[in-house]
């Protein structure tokens, strides 16, 4: 059994340390190997004092419910305490159940270390939170690991305070964003706020690397703080073909009137005319065939022969038979109405 010395009792790791390999029993995955479990990817590893207690049900539980932000930074997670593999299983019952998890599973794996091993390797046991036997519990600890295995950061918490997993999240952005870039992250910082270039990088460096910064004229003219868009965010935006269109709630397929005589006849979707880029002035209409959506704009739909101007429940738009041009979409010789000159089709 492990002996507890003051030195095991305060943090062993130090930034950029490659942190300690170990192998455990855990719910959800069985047998881990930590290093194998984080194999290339961002990893967090948080302590919690132990099972069945209050505030870390709503802790684990809360990370429960945030776990579809950590997959989609391609965070591996891991929770652990010095309570053994059943106590865990039988504890997310009620994590589960108390609505800090918002009807989400607890789907990452809790670690066992009831031996304490891994809770001194990483220097997570807190002297002043003890067992009824006088052994001392795992602290509030959160290790970020980056792909190479290094540690990235370290947070420690009371057992009487909560995490704040929103400011994990924010770290974990400023973090994978500054690996990649030469940026740092200022105060209160959010992904897509400004950052600020490095002190080690000259302005033409900067400039090299497509940082386009302005300066803050301080008293001392030193020129030290640079301001910079969000490189991430612009590679974002640079990754996404075209101009991104507004937001607008999908409208509702037309119920058209039973007696309509193309009723029976299949046709394209309904398409929708707008200027782009959508100024609020530009537009105009109401969709027929139903209540006014969120995009107004002339939905123009399909007009045949014997169909060439067709009218929709109260308050809908009236097609006007003279203007109606021919198109390739839907059944061969079918006409859609015409929209005035500067406006096109969206779908």
């Amino acid at each position: 059994f492990f002996s507890y010395s003051a030195q095991s009792l305060t943090m062993a790791l130090k930034l950029g340390d490659t942190v300690p390999n170990f192998k455990a029993r855990a719910t959800v995955v069985g047998d881990m190997d930590w290093h194998e479990y984080i194999n290339g990817s961002w990893a967090m590893l948080c302590s919690h004092p132990a099972d069945f207690t209050p505030v870390c049900t709503t802790e684990l539980g809360t990370l429960a419910a945030a776990m579809p932000e950590f997959e989609k930074r391609g965070v591996k997670v891991a929770a652990l305490s010095c309570d053994d593999v059943d106590s865990h299983s039988g504890w997310v019952k009620d994590i589960e159940a108390a609505g800090y998890s918002k009807g989400k599973p607890v789907t990452y794996p809790i670690i066992a270390d009831p031996v304490r091993e891994i809770a001194v390797l990483y220097g997570m046991l807190d002297p002043e939170e003890k067992t009824a036997a006088g052994l001392p519990l795992t602290c509030r600890a959160v290790f970020i690991v980056g792909p190479d295995k290094k540690l990235k950061l370290s947070i420690l918490y009371p057992a009487t305070t909560g995490r704040n997993f929103d400011e994990v999240l924010r770290v974990v952005d400023s973090l994978q964003m500054t690996a990649k870039y030469s940026v740092a992250t200022p105060v209160d910082w959010k992904s897509g706020d400004k950052c600020m270039v490095v002190p080690s990088l000259s302005d033409e460096a900067a400039r090299e690397k497509g940082l386009d910064f302005e300066l803050v004229q301080v008293p001392s003219q030193k020129r030290y703080i640079r301001l910079t868009a969000d490189p991430s965010a612009k590679a974002r935006a640079a990754a996404t073909p075209g101009q991104p269109l507004p937001s607008f709630p999908a409208p509702a397929p037309p119920a058209f009137p039973p007696a309509a005589p193309f009723s029976a006849t299949p046709f394209a979707p309904p398409m929708y005319a707008s200027r782009a880029p959508f100024p609020a002035a530009a537009l105009s209409g109401t969709p027929a065939f139903g209540t006014p959506s969120a995009m107004s704009g002339t939905p123009f739909l399909p007009a045949g022969p014997a169909y060439s101007a067709p009218t929709g429940p109260a308050g809908a738009y009236p097609l006007p038979a003279a203007r109606s041009v021919p198109t390739t979409l839907g059944t061969p010789g079918m006409s859609f109405g015409a929209f005035p000159p500067g406006y096109r089709f969206y779908g």
